[in-house]
């Protein structure tokens, strides 16, 4: 089959398109017949360096696909051979591909089922486009963070693929605002398209007189420790990402302590790792919010053989949206 692969760890030069061998499934694991694969900053990050010693080469990039059913190893049950399905962040990555091979517990059916069913009415690229990131930000609003109805948000990278989510999500919880952070001027447009109420740059987050009980961080560095001041008592930052691949924001936990604030960390890919009984009910609101809610991102697509492409533009922050790869 042909794939992306990473023989050695670079700029975006490094992704080559190859032939390797198709996967099987192992036990508790599906094969999909890969329609799209989403493209993200992990990717980036994985290519880079192997996210510092998280990946050995040789790789092929990818953590999230849609696509189809093609085998099923042992122990899989409640899908089928040809459903269409899409998957949740899968820490082996794999997805640059025609077939990718996935744990079963990470892979979402989107039959049709029903009236409020979304199958036949989302793309395989917008679903990968879409519910990985809505799963993301649900367990981080209300399993991380523990935003309750009326709390004020501030999201950082809000007009990234990740940090744009955020907003729609938010309101759907009944947050009373939500205020997205970007990078520069030229980017506010984008953020204030994606739904929040207000949205500011970096350079101006140490002049807000607004403080917040839910900071969202994706982006790490400098922005996160500006925006740990804007923390009201008893406030939470959420830390989902560092896209500025900067080196870590050290806090005192006395400052902590002191300033009534709390920082927690989530990486999905992770957490549905250690406890997979999660990815169900977290996919199963996530396709509800895809329905039933304006939380939907633009999904551009790109062919396979375009993976170099699509890794310079993310890097150039030229992305509006999110990308996809089409095998």
């Amino acid at each position: 089959m042909r794939a992306i692969v990473v023989n050695e760890f670079g700029g975006p030069e490094v992704l080559r398109l190859d032939e390797i061998a198709t996967p099987r499934p192992a036990e508790e694991e599906v094969t999909i017949d890969v329609e799209a694969a989403a493209v993200g900053l992990i990717d980036v990050l994985f290519r880079r360096d192997g996210l510092r010693g998280v990946l050995s080469l040789p790789f092929v990039p990818g953590i999230e696909v849609a696509g189809r059913v093609r085998e099923i190893g042992e122990g899989v049950a409640g899908l089928k051979v040809g459903e269409p399905v899409v998957t949740l962040s899968n820490p082996s990555t794999a997805g640059y591909a025609e077939v990718a091979a996935v744990p079963a517990s990470l892979v979402v059916p989107l039959d049709a089922t029903g009236e409020d069913s979304v199958a036949g009415r989302v793309s395989a690229a917008a679903a990968v486009g879409n519910v990985p990131n809505l799963v993301t930000a649900l367990a981080v609003l209300e399993d991380a963070a523990r935003m309750r109805p009326g709390d004020d948000v501030l999201v950082l990278g809000a007009s990234g693929g990740l940090g744009g989510v955020f907003a729609g999500v938010a309101h759907a919880l009944r947050a009373a605002s939500v205020t997205g952070v970007v990078s520069r001027a030229s980017r506010i447009p984008e953020a204030q398209a994606r739904g929040f109420d207000d949205v500011v740059t970096v350079d101006q987050l140490t002049g807000l007189d607004s403080r917040f009980h839910v900071v969202v961080d994706p982006v790490g560095g400098a922005a996160r420790s500006a925006a740990l001041a804007l923390l009201r008592p008893l406030g939470r930052m959420a830390v989902v990402g560092n896209a500025s691949d900067e080196g870590q924001v050290v806090v005192g936990t006395n400052d902590l302590w002191i300033g009534n604030t709390g920082i927690i960390g989530l990486n999905i890919a992770g957490l549905l790792s250690a406890e997979p009984e999660r990815a169900a009910t977290l996919a199963s609101r996530a396709l509800n919010l895809l329905h039933h809610s304006d939380v939907a991102q633009p999904v551009e697509t790109l062919p396979l053989d375009h993976a170099t492409e699509a890794h310079r533009r993310l890097e150039s922050r030229s992305v509006h949206g999110r990308l996809a790869l089409t095998p």
